[in-house]
């Protein structure tokens, strides 16, 4: 197929060796677009191994999927293309990532995907319990599940799906950094701060973190715009720096979230970024100074805390959109089921 022909022919006209085609470039083209898009190769050990059976099997995935979709979208209805489109979904999630064990246990591929969402939030939920700040969670939990019951998600996906470009893909890499996974595993080793060095290194921390939530809230102050029904401004949020931003956070418009504005010390932060701070081992404090000026004293205890606080809020917005697919793929089986029975009683 030439490229004009893609640009004109009607996806629901494709052959199935145009289709096949179109699974071979997806073949290609997918491990190279996932690795810009995260910074990992998702695929090296199956090419490294069996490159062959790789590219075989996993167009051949492809090629099934493109085909079904090919048939829901060729329906007569909008609400049959829709209902074709989770049974095709529910199809794909049992055939290719469910274990016999798991069609027994479970009824369909959306019920056991869902069910992974579920398990993987309950995961995150609690060990945003043990760190002590599990408030933020809860909060846009709470938030996202009603986006989902009043209607919104549409919209709100909408934009996100709008935001996949070159900017996010180095935020994507940013987030998926293997630093994050070494804070963690930093702290599990380093429960308390007990020395110089760790200190400094919870300081170090606590910048990245900031510069992270940094990243991360215009999207999230741009979904509150929408879910208020006032107009995006996404493009002039990502331009801001982040004390404006935690100031936006912290306006009466929004002051069901201001509580997520405190989850960063702004003067512990200019301190940390400015690197006037003084470690003191003797006594086991920080000393934080804005312009020579002292702002904060605390001790390591106190200081660890406001970085456990600050992951905690950072891993809240994070997992914010993960929070939004589960409760829109939790609702589908519903809203399906409400059109099979709209349409057999037509």
């Amino acid at each position: 197929m030439t490229e004009d022909s893609n640009d004109s022919e009607n996806f629901t006209d494709l052959s199935d060796e145009e289709i096949q085609d179109l699974s071979q470039e997806f073949t290609e083209a997918v491990p190279e677009a996932l690795g810009r898009t995260l910074g990992l190769d998702l695929f090296s050990g199956a090419r490294a191994s069996e490159p062959d059976e790789f590219e075989e099997e996993f167009s051949e995935r492809i090629a099934g999927f493109l085909t079904g979709f090919r048939d829901a979208m060729a329906a007569e209805s909008e609400d049959e293309t829709v209902m074709a489109i989770f049974d095709l979904q529910s199809d794909v999630i049992e055939q290719y990532m469910m274990e016999p064990d798991d069609r027994q246990e479970f009824d369909s591929g959306l019920t056991f995907i869902t069910e992974q969402l579920r398990s993987s939030l309950e995961v995150n939920r609690e060990g945003m319990k043990e760190l002590g700040h599990a408030n933020y969670f809860d909060l846009l939990d709470e938030f996202a599940k009603e986006i989902v019951e009043a209607g919104q998600a549409g919209d709100v996906k909408e934009f996100f799906d709008g935001l996949e470009n070159g900017s996010q893909q180095m935020m994507l890499q940013r987030l998926f950094n293997p630093v994050l996974t070494e804070y963690y595993d930093y702290l599990e080793e380093h429960s308390e701060i007990s020395s110089a060095n760790e200190a400094r290194q919870y300081a170090d921390m606590y910048h990245k973190l900031a510069e992270l939530v940094g990243d991360i809230l215009p999207q999230f102050i741009a979904v509150l715009q929408i879910v208020s029904g006032r107009e995006e401004t996404y493009e002039a949020l990502s331009k801001m720096g982040l004390n404006n931003l935690l100031q936006k956070l912290q306006s009466k418009k929004f002051n069901r979230f201001n509580e997520l504005a405190d989850g960063i010390d702004r003067e512990l932060r200019n301190s940390i970024v400015h690197g006037e701070f003084i470690v003191n081992p003797i006594e086991n404090r920080i000393e934080f100074f804005d312009r020579g000026d002292p702002v904060a004293e605390l001790d390591y205890s106190e200081f660890q805390d406001e970085v456990l606080r600050l992951l905690a809020l950072f891993n809240a917005l994070w997992v914010f959109r993960l929070m939004l697919m589960y409760y829109r793929v939790r609702h589908l089986p519903e809203v399906v089921e409400n059109l099979r029975e709209a349409n057999s009683s037509e």
